[in-house]
């Protein structure tokens, strides 16, 4: 089973990455002020557009073969359903806890 994010939670990062591509590219081209603070906007955009991309196509959990994969957008952790000692939710959080690790889902992010 493969669970994406959900679209609405992305569409900012979208809406973001434009608006900042948009200045920068504006202040680089129409402004003559600093070249360094262009290039910022545009690199902070070039972050936005990427974690949108990324999580628009690449699951945020997968379960298959009794192994669960959360993927993150700087590191993924990988473990057994074996492992799994205990599963709490609360206020739409759910926390899955092993002997070694712990992760904390949002599950108002999920399809």
């Amino acid at each position: 089973m493969r669970i994406f994010q959900k679209k609405i939670s992305l569409y900012p990062n979208l809406f973001f990455g434009v608006l900042w591509m948009v200045y920068g590219v504006y202040r680089l081209v129409f402004e003559r002020g600093n070249l360094w603070i262009s290039l910022a906007f545009i690199v902070i955009s070039v972050f936005y557009l990427t974690y949108f991309f990324y999580f628009l196509y690449k699951p945020i959990l997968v379960i298959e073969n009794s192994q669960i994969i959360w993927n993150d957008f700087f590191r993924s952790k990988n473990f057994d359903l074996d492992e799994i000692e205990k599963v709490k939710k609360f206020a739409g959080d759910m926390t899955i806890f092993t002997k070694k690790d712990k992760i904390k889902l949002n599950t108002l992010l999920f399809e």
